[in-house]
């Protein structure tokens, strides 16, 4: 083989060593909407999210494809609203906080926790039975009138419960429901697995959450036809990631990205900029 021929040898195998040591996140580069390179994350750790366990589905799906695209790792701890804020403001730690109810986020701009929000999806808090046991009711009264055993989330520390209590206190029905609840759960996952496993008859949960539970079905009970909780991400203003925490919330609000998720997992999304 000629000199030259060598040479182009050589350049050839270069060019594949060069292209197998690319991170697979390489080949699919992702970049913020103010310019942040988020393959070239300033931080090594891993970002934080504070995210309400009735995402979690959609979140980790989420995570995946973020994770597969820009090689940063996200770590996720999910569990009621309310008590995400409280441990977002006692450890001033973490990085974006997404509640299941933008309620949340008023509360915590306030105490000044948080910086930019992200509008995502919205869901519908609806009454849940097992399929198998044919259960109907049209109303809440209907629902109450056949001493049922009823399961909810509490009202302290989850949004489905906060938005539920709200919404029944306006029309005076709120101790009704309360007094023939037998039970009340720290989170909404609580109450639909309670509901599956047949230890309760009936339960209160987001609509976007029964493609997760195939053998629940839901009644939109007319009384509660206004408890609508809005969704969105907010990055958390003492992060030591801010770059890449605004660009996974870029990432999570993106209509081809995250919101293409929660369209697939039946939530309502919302238009880009809606906030």
């Amino acid at each position: 083989m000629s000199r030259i021929g060598w040479g182009m040898a050589g350049s050839l195998l270069l060019l594949v060593v060069l292209v197998c040591l690319l991170p697979s996140g390489a080949l699919h580069p992702r970049v913020a909407q103010d310019g942040v390179d988020l393959l070239k994350p300033s931080n090594p750790k891993p970002l934080v999210v504070y995210c309400a366990a009735s995402n979690r589905v959609v979140m980790e799906a989420i995570r995946a494809d973020f994770e597969r695209d820009t090689g940063i790792a996200v770590q996720v701890q999910y569990g009621a609203s309310q008590t995400l804020l409280s441990s977002l403001e006692l450890s001033r730690e973490g990085d974006l906080y997404l509640p299941a109810d933008d309620s949340y986020l008023n509360d915590a701009q306030e105490h000044g926790l948080i910086d930019r929000v992200y509008p995502l999806a919205q869901m519908h808090v609806v009454a849940v039975s097992r399929r198998d046991r044919a259960l109907k009711f049209a109303s809440l009264e209907e629902l109450l009138g056949q001493r049922l055993r009823i399961v909810q989330a509490l009202p302290e520390a989850a949004a489905v419960g906060k938005l539920t209590r709200s919404v029944l206190e306006t029309s005076h029905l709120w101790e009704s429901l309360a007094d023939a609840t037998e039970s009340f759960k720290s989170n909404v996952n609580e109450v639909a697995n309670d509901v599956q496993l047949g230890a309760a008859d009936v339960g209160f949960i987001f609509d976007a959450m029964l493609k997760n539970y195939p053998e629940l079905e839901a009644t939109r009970l007319p009384e509660l036809e206004s408890a609508v909780a809005t969704i969105a991400v907010a990055t958390v203003t003492t992060s030591n990631n801010i770059d890449q925490a605004r660009g996974f919330a870029d990432y999570l609000s993106d209509p081809e990205l995250g919101l293409r998720q929660y369209a697939a997992h039946g939530f309502d999304v919302l238009p880009k900029g809606a906030r």
